[in-house]
This record gives C-alpha cells, sequence and structure tokens, in this order.
C-alpha cells in the first residue's frame, strides 16, 4: 500500500494559497506591498510559516525563488 500523504502536515513549504490555512490577509499586504514598490522583509521564529508564505507569494507573482539553505 502507497504511504498516504496530508498537505497540511508535510514539511516541505507549500506554493499555492490553496495549500496554507489563515494568512490570506499576510499574503495579500506582501503582495500589495511588492506592487506598489517595496521590499518587505518577513522575519518571525523557525517553523512559523515564513518560507511557506513567500513561496506562495512568489508562486502567485510569477517570481523565482533560490534557496541559499545548505542540503
Amino acid at each position: 500500500m502507497p504511504p498516504v500523504f496530508c498537505k497540511f502536515f508535510d514539511t516541505r513549504p507549500k506554493v499555492s494559497r490553496d495549500s496554507v490555512f489563515g494568512r490570506d490577509d499576510v499574503i495579500n499586504e506582501i503582495e500589495r506591498l511588492l506592487n506598489s514598490g517595496f521590499w518587505p522583509v518577513i522575519l518571525g521564529p523557525k517553523r512559523v510559516g515564513k518560507t511557506t508564505v513567500m513561496r506562495v507569494v512568489i508562486n502567485e507573482l510569477g517570481g523565482i525563488y533560490i534557496s541559499m539553505r545548505r542540503q
């Protein structure tokens, strides 16, 4: 039997708005700032969704995501 995956508990960052919960206002505000010419800075403790929010915004605006994380 193949493993069953749940998109809400996947540890990889999400890339679409329908995969996140309760962040629509944050995503909309970041998109508004970017479209107005501002460069927002997203700060917060580890594992709160900073990368997920940015990946969703980048996906919606057609941007490019470059990970500088060491593997």
